[in-house]
């Protein structure tokens, strides 16, 4: 999955962030962590930091919280959780789930904190939802098996053996 683009996954990400009001619009999904699963294993600390911020940008303009909360979210998100990609070295069909139900966590931790210093949820009543906030974070390891990991382990093996799958598989003859 190495060869695949990180925009092909950003535009997954960002489509999932528009229309998952409309599809799941009781389920909170932090949809661009997946991304930042991918990002984090391919990029550097800077490289990673400058993506965060264009996705808290992003997915600042598409909800109705004050502005600049996600993409402070995001970023200090980032801070925290960009070491641990030594651990989920390996862009594998179980890595990425692991690595997104990870950030996940500490992403719903910064967003609770977050809503607490900007004064719209009482952080004593969301840190008691921890519970909560694991059960979404498993709805994000979900997202991120049907959403992100299957396609593109799919998308990636079209990529990689794609004569064998578009062109048809060429017939070796033996000499008996």
């Amino acid at each position: 999955m190495r060869r695949l683009p990180l925009i092909i996954p950003f535009l997954i990400a960002f489509f999932a962030t528009c229309f998952s009001s409309a599809i799941l619009p009781k389920v909170h999904l932090m949809t661009f962590v997946p991304f930042f699963a991918l990002a984090y294993m391919r990029k550097t600390l800077p490289v990673c930091l400058l993506i965060a911020i264009v996705c808290g940008v992003f997915h600042d303009m598409l909800t109705s919280t004050p502005w600049g909360m996600y993409t402070a979210v995001y970023f200090l998100v980032t801070i925290a959780a960009h070491r641990l990609e030594r651990y989920y070295f390996e862009e594998k069909l179980y890595a990425i789930p692991l690595f997104t139900f990870t950030i996940a966590v500490i992403c719903r931790v910064c967003e609770s904190v977050m809503f607490n210093i900007l004064g719209t949820r009482p952080l004593s009543k969301e840190l008691f939802n921890f519970p909560h906030m694991l059960l979404l974070s498993g709805c994000d390891v979900i997202y991120a098996i049907v959403v992100f990991s299957i396609p593109l382990f799919i998308l990636a093996r079209i990529i990689k053996f794609g004569r064998i799958f578009l062109l048809g598989r060429q017939v070796v003859k033996w000499n008996n």
